[in-house]
């Protein structure tokens, strides 16, 4: 059997978990390679079992302290890129978004972990006017031009519905609005800006064009199963609240 990598078992045991064996004396596990069990990871459990045994607490709460860096940096990344959309007038515009990730374990296997995203934001300018939205349902399906204000709008999912779906969104007064409906003009319409998500690197390219977008045909099952158009169905209904 592989033996697990020092960062395995970093993630695989806590902060609060070792914290709380050193209060009370208890062993470290073993079962993990802990106290020099693993002679390939010596530095993974000497350290603690050391520390443990002689009772140099000042040192042990520093390298606990370590650790629970450790978790946070470990369990949290971002993926930037910038991509190329075209509006319902054919006006192209190049957008900076960022998404953000946490590294989970998956149910009844914490050894196993993925990342999922968790917000999802965009940085752009149309018009000399600087927009920036983000949101944590992760759905975003397209920027639009509101014609009547010379804004932009854009669909999003959102839970602040009596049904919650796609929602329109608007800006005035340097916030963000959601709409009570969304404009019947709009269902229909194409999705301009990708739904695919990944946090592995180079999958999703530093400058995503309309042809790489197109070219990954994102609406097959194996890519993700997005959304091509705004479909009635998925529309949100009595909506209420800002973003």
């Amino acid at each position: 059997m592989t033996q697990p990598s020092a960062y395995a078992l970093l993630a695989a045991t806590t902060y609060a978990d070792i914290r709380e064996r050193v209060e009370n004396q208890a062993p470290m596990p073993t079962s993990l390679g802990f106290c020099g069990v693993s002679p390939h990871r010596p530095i993974v459990g000497a350290p603690l079992c050391a520390l443990q045994t002689t009772g140099q607490k000042k040192p042990l709460r520093m390298l606990l302290v370590l650790i629970a860096a450790f978790h946070l940096a470990a369990c949290s990344k971002t993926v930037q890129w910038e991509e190329e959309v075209e509006l319902s007038s054919g006006e192209i515009l190049w957008v900076k978004r960022t998404d953000s990730f946490k590294r989970t374990s998956e149910p009844g296997n914490p050894l196993q972990s993925a990342w999922w995203p968790t917000r999802r934001a965009l940085e752009f300018t149309w018009h000399g006017q600087r927009y920036e939205f983000d949101t944590d349902t992760t759905s975003i399906m397209m920027l639009y031009e509101v014609e009547v204000s010379k804004s932009m709008a854009i669909v999003a999912w959102t839970k602040k519905c009596a049904k919650p779906g796609y929602g329109e969104f608007r800006r005035a007064n340097g916030d963000w609005h959601l709409q009570p409906t969304v404009s019947a003009a709009i269902v229909g319409k194409p999705r301009n800006l990708m739904g695919f998500y990944s946090a592995v690197p180079g999958q999703i390219p530093a400058r995503a064009t309309i042809k790489f977008k197109r070219d990954s045909h994102f609406e097959l099952p194996q890519k993700g199963g997005e959304e091509t158009h705004l479909q009635e169905s998925r529309v949100a209904n009595n909506c209420s609240g800002g973003k």
